[in-house]
């Protein structure tokens, strides 16, 4: 399969905002989320505050 972009379903999205602790409030509003394909399908996500990326730690 080649390398591919389409939507995020909304099913999905709010599974990715759950498992980081984050709301859509998190998200830039000119990137709308999507999946990527590349050998397996990713979750794609911009958020509106690096700070809020930076804040990641590992458990």
């Amino acid at each position: 399969m080649e390398p591919n972009v389409g939507p995020l379903s909304s099913a999905a999205l709010a599974d990715v905002l759950g498992v980081l602790g984050l709301s859509a409030d998190h998200l830039h509003p000119n990137y709308a989320p999507a999946e990527a394909f590349g050998g397996n399908w990713h979750p794609l996500v911009v958020l509106n505050d690096r700070g809020v990326f930076n804040g990641f730690t590992l458990m």
